[in-house]
């Protein structure tokens, strides 16, 4: 009997080290992948789409390689940590897609279940307000309020999600900044247009009201 015991034991504790040592593994990368995505993520607010570019699909490649190598650890694939790093992943795409015009890949080609995908949807809105202040602080308003309407229906998407938040994994209340955010940058550009009409309508008014000067 005893020693059925401690047979048993043996196994369990061989397939103890196997699920420890993939998390680890797990662990590790994940941490990997989201300091990578934060660094495609400052590439594209420096304008520099197409290292940033060359750069998230490294990181997708090395994401889908990892996938496989944990695919039958069950406990591993659904970990909170893994899930931080696949949506940090999305969000450098959304995120670059943002910034120039793209569409956003599905969940599909990036081969992401569905909260770490919303929730990068969402992470990439909140990022994305960076680049629109920029384009206001250069006054491109055109460019800022073409960025600011898919904000808005990424976010009008979004919350059509219903479901518990352990499903979710937090999208609701990151939703609840989403929101403000998207509310913040609307009052910006709102302000920039006023003051690009205002100051137009000072030049007209100086244009017809003051006589230019005898040379």
């Amino acid at each position: 009997m005893d020693d059925r015991l401690d047979e048993s034991a043996e196994r369990l504790r061989a397939e103890l080290d196997l699920e420890d040592a993939a998390r680890e593994r797990a662990l590790s990368f994940s941490r990997e992948l989201v300091r990578k995505s934060a660094s495609a993520i400052r590439l594209i607010h420096q304008k520099r789409y197409g290292e940033a570019e060359e750069a998230i699909r490294a990181h997708g490649a090395e994401l889908s390689s990892f996938r496989d190598t944990i695919a039958d650890q069950a406990k591993i694939v659904k970990a909170p940590f893994v899930s931080d790093g696949e949506k940090e992943h999305v969000e450098a795409w959304v995120t670059l897609c943002l910034a120039t015009g793209r569409a956003i890949p599905t969940p599909e080609e990036l081969g992401t279940p569905p909260a770490p995908y919303l929730n990068g949807l969402a992470e990439g809105v909140m990022e994305i307000r960076r680049f629109v202040v920029d384009r206001l602080r250069h006054d491109d308003l055109k460019d800022a309020e073409a960025i600011l309407n898919r904000m808005d229906a990424i976010y009008a998407i979004l919350v059509t999600f219903d479901y518990p938040d352990a499903i979710l994994e937090g999208l609701k209340r990151r939703l609840d900044t989403v929101r403000g955010v998207i509310e913040k940058t609307r009052h910006d550009l709102t302000t920039a247009v006023r003051q690009n009409r205002l100051i137009s309508a000072l030049r007209d008014y100086e244009a017809r009201v003051i006589p230019e000067q005898e040379p």
